[in-house]
């Protein structure tokens, strides 16, 4: 019976231990060819365990874990030299140099979450950093979203309608209110407290490298 020569090589290959994987990067064969092929095959099927195994045990978990953080190194170093070379660009800009003061004051500053958040009841200071976005960041300004946080007896209806016309935000764009559970169950605030948010790990690393190059820029001034 005739078997085809490249067939052969890939039987000898698996044989070998090879993944499918590898073996169609060096024949050139589909994987859904060799699936066919190797399908209900004892042998095969062991070594595709024994794959599995070696592929996720914990050496290479921990090599997978130092690849990606070498990746992610390199992807936010990109993230503050793009900063370095638009706060050089736009410095003098007052828009811009407001809407990173107004995130300096009222922004999230912490890496993990990667969320870009700033919140105030006063929607003005908010409204300084939606600006900026649109102007400087139309991007990001297509993806922002708003939360805001209440006490118990403020109407939802009611500040999410505040908080859209004064924003200029869809109310599509906003997240479910929160309610405060705490002692003070009366309203503090008239319309409660507003939340900008940009879920978005590079600029957020981005827009806190601008705010350092800021903050030193207007130190020396």
């Amino acid at each position: 019976m005739y078997m085809r020569t490249d067939k052969k090589e890939a039987f000898e290959l698996r044989k070998q231990g090879k993944t499918f994987n590898e073996i169609s990067k060096s024949l050139g064969i589909s994987k859904g060819t060799l699936s066919f092929w190797f399908k209900g095959i004892d042998w095969s099927r062991e070594i595709s365990e024994k794959n599995f195994v070696f592929n996720y045990s914990p050496e290479n978990i921990k090599k997978m874990h130092i690849a990606r953080r070498h990746m992610l190194d390199k992807k936010y170093l990109l993230a503050r030299q793009e900063a370095l070379n638009e706060f050089d660009k736009y410095k003098e800009e007052t828009q811009f140099v407001a809407g990173i003061v107004a995130y300096s004051g009222e922004g999230d500053h912490s890496v993990k979450n990667g969320m870009a958040r700033i919140a105030n009841s006063n929607p003005g200071i908010i409204l300084i950093f939606k600006r900026f976005l649109e102007k400087y960041y139309f991007e990001m300004y297509k993806k922002i979203r708003v939360s805001i946080l209440l006490y118990p007896d403020l109407n939802d209806e009611e500040c999410l309608k505040y908080w859209s016309e004064t924003l200029g935000v869809s109310i599509k764009q906003f997240h479910k209110p929160v309610h405060i559970i705490g002692k003070h169950k009366k309203r503090r605030l008239r319309y409660g407290v507003g939340s900008l948010i940009i879920s978005n790990k590079f600029f957020k690393i981005k827009l806190l490298e601008l705010e350092n190059l800021c903050l030193q820029h207007l130190a020396r001034i």
